[in-house]
């Protein structure tokens, strides 16, 4: 692991006070809340093509994964948010347990 830079923790927390001034509580929660449906929309997904008892995990969680990974950056370009940003909210909601909606029924 390379050592982080004064410069990439400055900005890092610069990020971290962005999202505070660009978004009140209410909409950090809800970004959080799109951030776990759009989770749990990626894990039925990848059941959907591998369906448990899948003969291939890896093959699942490559696709949940990129699916993830999709969908997170469309919240992203939604909101305008870097991932350092989308990050912080993550953490945010995890740390103060914001509720996270369930699976999307389609």
């Amino acid at each position: 692991m390379s050592p982080v830079s004064k410069k990439q923790v400055k900005a890092e927390e610069e990020d971290r006070q962005n999202v505070l001034r660009r978004f009140g509580t209410e909409q950090r929660r809800q970004i959080y809340a799109a951030l776990s449906r759009a989770e749990a929309r990626a894990t039925h997904e990848a059941f959907q093509v591998y369906p448990p008892p899948s003969p291939n995990p890896d093959a699942f969680l490559a696709l949940e994964d990129r699916l993830t990974a999709r969908y997170r950056r469309q919240i992203e370009r939604k909101y305008r948010l870097t991932s350092l940003q989308r990050r912080e909210i993550e953490r945010k909601g995890s740390r103060k347990e914001w509720p996270a909606p369930g699976i999307i029924k389609q």
